[in-house]
């Protein structure tokens, strides 16, 4: 019985290096590819200074869904190489882009809320604005503003 399973154990054992093989090439071309998309990211993407607010809304809301994407590979690639006994990769790169983006909403739905404010606002006639409701939405936007503020420089 023991050398049974001492043989089913040695046959496995191959079976288990060529899917850590596969395993480890998988997880090295994702790292390509992460590295790649993080450096156009860095260069083109939300918090850019070239970039419009308009632009920077799309670009997030790009990047959230690609960072979902990668976190989803990124689990599988985790539990692959738990399963294999392999050194478990760190994804630096895709970390910062989640936190970065995690601020870049923060701004961005400000500017959301701002640009949504503004059209409320200009669908209406001129003499029907009422001065007290520009004056709370305007102070609305300075508190949001502050209270961005703060949270910016004590995380």
């Amino acid at each position: 019985m023991i050398e049974l399973a001492n043989k089913k154990d040695h046959e496995v054992g191959d079976f288990k290096q060529t899917y850590a093989s596969i395993t480890m090439t998988g997880v090295a071309k994702f790292k390509k590819e992460l590295a790649i998309e993080y450096e156009k990211y860095k260069s083109n993407g939300p918090g850019t200074s070239d970039v419009t607010l308009d632009e920077g809304l799309e670009l997030l809301q790009t990047s959230k869904d690609l960072c979902v994407q990668f976190t989803s590979q990124k689990n599988d690639n985790l539990l692959s190489e738990t399963l294999f006994d392999l050194e478990i990769s760190t994804y630096p790169d895709l970390n910062d882009m989640i936190a970065k983006n995690a601020t870049y909403d923060l701004i961005y739905d400000i500017y959301k809320d701002h640009r949504e404010t503004v059209k409320e606002f200009s669908v209406g006639t001129f003499v029907k604005v009422e001065t007290s409701n520009l004056m709370m939405s305007a102070d609305k936007f300075v508190t949001m503003v502050k209270r961005l503020e703060k949270k910016l420089t004590n995380p």
